[in-house]
């Protein structure tokens, strides 16, 4: 099980009731987690974040986003910064076979309790 040490953390989604249910996320003392509403300004706040020498250790992308998708955020990422640890939120019963076949992201999760364990570094994080 990988566990992340890191503590900056951003999330990209256009669903708010997705990222609604990582509110829990911020009351992490270890966590400073960051949100952005589509991929295109995901991508532009990981830059900002960059250029002030703040840049995010974790960004999360959900999958099926209109602006750019998951995939595309977390491809412009790793380009720019390769070291990030990625994450990808399908639905369940979405694409995530399809997109497990993938090299990257770093990790796939399907509900958000996988994904605060993940980033919380306890043992029923995603595989």
């Amino acid at each position: 099980m990988h566990r992340y040490t890191h503590d900056n953390v951003l999330l990209v989604f256009e669903d708010e009731e997705a990222i609604g249910s990582w509110v829990s996320l911020q009351r992490d003392d270890h966590l400073r987690v960051s949100t952005a509403g589509n991929g295109l300004s995901g991508v532009e706040k990981f830059c900002r974040a960059i250029v002030r020498d703040e840049a995010f250790d974790v960004v999360v992308a959900q999958y099926d986003m209109t602006v750019l998708t998951g995939l595309d955020v977390l491809r412009r990422i790793r380009s720019i910064a390769p070291q990030t640890r990625t994450v990808l939120f399908v639905r369940a019963g979405g694409y995530s076979s399809l997109i497990e076949k993938l090299a990257w992201p770093d990790f796939i999760v399907t509900e958000p309790m996988q994904l605060t364990a993940l980033l919380q570094g306890t043992s029923q994080g995603a595989q």
